[in-house]
């Protein structure tokens, strides 16, 4: 095909979509392809049709369709492992080639013409050049040469290769290309294009800096921070008593009110009208729009529909901080803004919401609870097998640390990563100079109370280890702290991303990082029956009230087992009395397999 020629239609025009059924049914006609390669097409559709939890005629041999779908959940999840994966994807791949859904396969190409041709050659890292080929390929069909690509162009290939190639690689396509791109204009490589690509983010964002409302605003919202914060002696009155809020909370406060005066914009206020943060919360129906609008947003990415927690409860106890000590609105209005904030809120009392019941739930069953608590010790040996001195190594040691540190002492993220070599790793015990104590002034906890934890030796040993030999390839020799980043400690995002994929892509459970103080309890109340003063103290929370709120379900379903052990062994030891009676029981059928 000549490069002058317009951009080609990869698919078919107006064919009907088959559905997975429809393809599985004629496989067998496909005589041209191996029986075995066709008996695996088959067994691959309908392995991605279970991990779908759909039926296969209800399955659409879309590649967009798929793609939304087939990838939002870790191969551990439904016990297949990355390598079946990759090969259940390639099959779907081929079946739907032949149904003509699918675009042909890119390696069989004609060469590219001679201006990406030479660019190209002067890439020589494999992987970067293998993403930029593609790229190249769409273009120059498209009749665009390398130094006339835009943004225009990138958005344009990840939404062909969204319709028409199924891959998990999508989602990313466009960040990754564009990394590529530029990682090679900043090298300057000899006759690549200066031009730098972004890519279209994947979500469409809806808060607006805040340079872009009027200066009022941004002054009131300098005021408002100025006030939470403390500064000048002033201290911020809540329900209970005067305090003054921590730089992460002051920060969380202030990214509600932007979000809140986004969701405004979106609805169709004009920023030039929110002179003020009154202007956030009077008249009434502008908080009633921010939080439907939020809501709805919430009940989109959860599935929950009725959502209550989170951003929802976050931004609402924002406006109502708002609305009684910055606006001072009228008793009236503050009464039905406290009562919305207190239905975003949830009813208090109840612990932990259903979504973190749930993910707890999974996380806990034997096999998910004994690859996690075994997770750092593999993870470490993963290290080991790249070698010391490499940074890929140094990540997973630092992982493998970060992982052990929250299953034998649950600290918060922020404690965490304020870990710092000189401070807060104590060697006590002067016949051995090791690692024997976790030790955190007031000012690194969340509740102001300082934290000794003594460490186990093999925990010990694990983070001496990483220290030694992995850390000095993730961080420079003047970083003071345990999970270093590029500047200062890791940030916490970083760390908390690293986590939940690596977990997830083992054990197949999606979580957060906080999850994993729960797990800890969970496991000292399945060990000590009852404890709940020793969880309060360790998890730092005011009251025991809490800690009961957030464990007493599994605590009685614990105690369900025990119920049931008893029930069993009284069946067993009266199995002869019944006999007697009944005559001896025959043997029960065993239940389908599901």
């Amino acid at each position: 095909m000549p490069y002058d020629s317009p951009l080609p239609i990869l698919l078919p025009p107006a064919t009907l979509v088959p559905t997975f059924a429809e393809v599985i049914a004629q496989i067998p006609s496909w005589t041209w392809i191996p029986k075995k390669r066709r008996d695996d097409i088959a067994s691959a559709l309908t392995t991605a049709a279970r991990m779908l939890g759909m039926p296969p005629a209800a399955i659409p041999g879309d590649p967009a369709w798929l793609n939304e779908r087939l990838f939002k959940r870790q191969p551990a999840a439904f016990g297949i492992r990355k390598g079946r994966a990759r090969n259940i994807v390639s099959l779907i791949r081929a079946a739907l080639r032949v149904v003509g859904q699918h675009a042909p396969d890119l390696r069989v190409h004609d060469a590219l013409p001679p201006a990406w041709a030479e660019v190209l050659e002067v890439v020589t890292n494999i992987g970067r050049n293998a993403a930029l080929t593609g790229f190249a390929r769409f273009c120059a069909k498209a009749c665009v040469m390398p130094a006339e690509v835009g943004d225009e162009h990138l958005a344009g290939f990840v939404a062909e290769r969204q319709a028409t190639t199924l891959s998990a690689a999508n989602g990313e396509r466009g960040r990754t290309l564009a990394s590529a791109w530029n990682a090679c204009v900043a090298a300057g490589l000899p006759g690549w294009p200066t031009q730098r690509l972004s890519a279209t983010p994947r979500r469409k964002p809806y808060t607006l800096p805040f340079t872009a409302f009027p200066e009022s605003f941004q002054a009131d919202i300098a005021r408002f921070r100025e006030q939470i914060g403390g500064q000048g002696g002033r201290f911020v009155i809540s329900n209970t008593a005067h305090q003054r809020l921590r730089p992460a909370t002051v920060a969380m406060r202030v990214f509600s009110l932007r979000q809140a005066a986004g969701l405004l914009v979106q609805s169709g206020i004009p920023p030039e009208q929110l002179t003020s943060l009154r202007d956030l919360v009077q008249p009434l129906d502008r908080v009633m729009t921010v939080l439907d609008r939020l809501s709805e947003m919430q009940t989109a990415r959860t599935g929950e529909a009725d959502p209550v927690g989170s951003q929802l409860a976050v931004v609402a106890e924002t406006l109502r901080q708002v609305a009684i000590h910055h606006a001072k609105l009228d008793p009236d209005s503050t009464k039905r803004i406290s009562d919305w904030a207190r239905q975003a809120r949830g009813r208090r009392g109840e612990g932990l919401t259903r979504k973190n019941r749930d993910r707890l739930r999974a996380l806990i069953q034997p096999r998910t609870r004994a690859l996690v608590l075994h997770l750092p010790e593999e993870l470490m040996r993963r290290a080991h097998a790249i070698g010391p001195g490499q940074p890929g190594a140094g990540r997973l040691a630092m992982e493998a640390v970060a992982l052990e540190i929250l299953l034998n002492c649950p600290l918060r993220r922020a404690s965490l990563l304020a870990l710092r070599l000189d401070e807060h790793l104590q060697r006590l015990d002067p016949r051995r100079r090791r690692i024997t104590h976790l030790v955190l002034q007031p000012d690194d906890m969340k509740n102001a109370i300082p934290f000794e934890w003594p460490l186990p030796a093999a925990s010990a040993a694990l983070i001496e280890i990483y220290i030694r030999d992995f850390r000095p390839a993730v961080a420079t020799p003047e970083n003071p702290w345990l999970f270093p980043g590029q500047q200062g400690a890791l940030s916490g995002n970083q760390l908390s991303n690293r986590l939940v994929t690596t977990i997830e892509e083992e054990t197949g459970v999606r979580l957060h990082l906080h999850l994993l103080r729960h797990f800890a309890a969970w496991l000292h109340l399945q060990a000590h029956p009852g404890a709940y003063e020793d969880v309060r103290r360790v998890l730092g929370h005011k009251s025991v009230e809490t800690t009961i709120a957030h464990y007493i379900a599994f605590e009685a379903a614990a105690a369900a087992l025990r119920f049931d052990e008893v029930v069993l062994r009284e069946r067993q030891s009266t199995r002869a009395v019944a006999a007697a009676r009944w005559g001896k029981p025959k043997r029960q059928p065993k239940a389908p397999r599901p």
